[in-house]
């Protein structure tokens, strides 16, 4: 015999209605014919209750004498919740020393790249950098290719968690830093039901790649405006 699989059927609480119904009873009637105080029928076919095996036996019972059957048992399904919220934070400060010559329509071509390989089609998306730099030529970039601007001193805490915090199942986080105090915020976005992945250099702290997992490490060595010459984090195996 093949192994019972615990969750795979729901009881449909509805069958009971159905049974009484087609036996033309009231439900003092039918709790009667069954033996049990009326208020129980009524918690079963609200769903407060469920019957034990003896009981739902008797219905059963009941609804065979009467000519009709119902379905008392329904396979249970379970709905996945896709996915389809991207919102991408780049904490540029924390990049030092990244240069403001760098090609920036790179970083944007990447990161949109790793975005949408993840969530193809997001019916939402938010890409946000923040900087306290003086220099605007390449945030001026950004802006252009549709990225919204924000001050350093703007809390990317406080956005991470507000703007996930409306659909935590539905969203995606991605965080662009080197910034460690950033760990405790990926913790607290998972905490929060939120899938969170790490675009960082191999140089980065390593509590940062712990905080996602090594799975939702995006390595961002060699794009432009990074230091060259990074040595890998030791002991850790790319």
């Amino acid at each position: 015999m093949a192994p019972v699989t615990p969750g795979s059927y729901r009881f449909r609480k509805e069958s009971l209605v159905e049974v009484r119904r087609r036996l033309g009873l009231s439900q003092t009637q039918f709790a009667a014919k069954l033996g049990v105080p009326k208020n129980t029928v009524s918690r079963w076919e609200t769903g407060a209750t469920t019957p034990n095996a003896d009981a739902l036996a008797a219905v059963y019972s009941l609804g065979r004498k009467g000519g009709n059957m119902a379905k008392f048992f329904a396979p249970e399904v379970t709905i996945v919740r896709i996915r389809d919220r991207a919102l991408v934070y780049w904490d540029l400060d924390s990049m030092n020393p990244f240069s403001w010559n760098a090609d920036v329509d790179k970083w944007d071509d990447f990161v949109e790249e790793e975005v949408y390989r993840r969530i193809s089609k997001p019916i939402y998306q938010q890409f946000k950098v923040f900087s306290g730099s003086s220099n605007s030529r390449a945030l001026d970039r950004l802006e252009e290719m549709n990225w919204d601007i924000w001050d350093r001193d703007s809390d990317i805490i406080h956005h991470a968690r507000s703007e996930s915090g409306q659909d935590p199942d539905g969203s995606i986080v991605f965080l662009i830093t080197t910034n460690p105090d950033h760990a405790g915020l990926v913790e607290r976005l998972k905490d929060d039901g939120v899938l969170v992945y790490l675009m960082a250099p191999s140089s980065v702290d390593i509590k940062l790649i712990e905080a996602v997992g090594k799975k939702r490490w995006i390595n961002i060595d060699g794009l432009p405006g990074l230091p060259q010459g990074w040595n890998p984090i030791p002991g850790f195996s790319i």
